[in-house]
């Protein structure tokens, strides 16, 4: 049997940006469309009752949205205040709170409750502000650098933990040892995330995308590298090179989709990945379960399959490249969107470019020695 241990709850569908590279912008809706309560705590009880299967496993429980999560500031608190309480009745102690945002709704209120609740936070933040405002602006086209950087001071007031993650763009590829630099000194608790662009309808990627962000990502960690910094301050994909090549640990997988992880929609609909939250591709509805057991065999469905199938043991490009333990086949959700499932994952050349780079940096260290 299946065993969920991550579920992603998307509290709404709208949101107070209007950035230029959004992926949902066709999706939204002029109506706001929020989880109900019902809903919402139902979900985190099956979640949690999903620990007696395998009490000691990692779990996450994260509060998201199709557009902004703090635009439910109400039920988001009332969702954490709900969790936190389950996480001590459950003896959740390897369970992980978290919620994802644009950061700019982070007020001090709200900053005390993540505390309170032991809450860590994921912001979008794609650098200073000049890269930042380029495409992450509100509705009437305003910057919104400052408010993100006033949201992350009331999160390091009340030392709540926080990670960042950036997009990266053809506008703004060049400026990614900046951007990079930038978000170090924001002292995030986890990897800083570098994730260049992408679309859910064709083309996916720009044109000469992959090339262009390769260059400059590979640029940007071939210059750490010569300045000797250590591999736990990399990007998380350069990380994750670094470490299987110095230690041979490999990526046990690029993300749970199809074998441990859950998204469920403001109206209740399961999905297996955040993209598909506004198709017809549902496993299921919370209605209609009744147990953590139900929960967990919506991944026997279908659609939940079509994930597994795309893993790299069953690609034979994939299988023959060594560095397959690392991309772990790359994202399955583009490759089922691509309609390539039998082909390298769009970002191949990213990533075999990437590790024979550091492979090489390594391999002379080593000969030097």
């Amino acid at each position: 049997m299946f065993d969920i241990q991550e579920l992603i709850i998307l509290l709404n569908n709208y949101c107070n940006l209007c950035c230029s590279y959004c992926c949902f912008k066709e999706d939204k809706s002029e109506q706001f469309i929020e989880c109900s309560i019902k809903h919402l705590e139902k979900a985190i009880t099956l979640f949690f009752e999903c620990i007696k299967f395998n009490p000691k496993s990692q779990r996450v429980l994260c509060f998201n949205a199709d557009g902004e999560t703090l635009l439910s500031k109400k039920l988001l608190v009332n969702g954490i205040k709900f969790a936190a309480k389950l996480k001590k009745k459950f003896h959740g102690k390897n369970v992980i709170l978290a919620i994802v945002t644009n950061g700019t709704l982070i007020d001090h209120y709200l900053a005390s409750q993540f505390f309170r609740f032991g809450v860590s936070v994921t912001i979008s933040i794609d650098g200073n502000a000049f890269t930042h405002d380029q495409h992450r602006v509100d509705k009437n086209n305003f910057p919104t650098h400052g408010k993100v950087i006033n949201g992350i001071y009331h999160l390091k007031k009340f030392k709540v933990p926080f990670s960042v993650r950036a997009v990266i763009t053809p506008e703004t590829a060049l400026h990614i040892p900046e951007t990079y630099n930038f978000l170090k000194k924001l002292h995030p608790s986890r990897l800083v995330k570098l994730r260049p662009v992408r679309k859910k309808q064709y083309p996916l990627l720009p044109e000469k995308w992959v090339e262009v962000f390769t260059k400059n990502y590979t640029k940007c960690i071939k210059t750490l590298l010569l300045n000797g910094v250590d591999i736990s301050e990399f990007p998380d994909d350069a990380y994750y090179f670094a470490r299987f090549i110095t230690q041979g640990i490999p990526r046990q997988r690029y993300c749970g989709a199809g074998y441990n992880m859950l998204w469920m929609t403001p109206l209740g609909f399961f999905t297996s990945c955040g993209l598909f939250s506004n198709t017809d591709k549902i496993l299921g509805h919370i209605d209609m379960l009744s147990s953590a057991k139900d929960l967990c065999n919506l991944l026997e469905k279908p659609f939940a399959s079509i994930f597994r199938s795309n893993s790299p043991q069953f690609n034979e490009p994939c299988m023959s490249c060594f560095w397959v333990d690392v991309c772990n086949g790359g994202c399955p959700a583009l490759k089922i969107l691509s309609q390539k499932t039998r082909e390298p994952p769009l970002l191949c050349e990213y990533y075999s470019t990437l590790g024979t780079m550091m492979e090489s940096f390594y391999n002379l260290i080593n000969f030097r020695r």
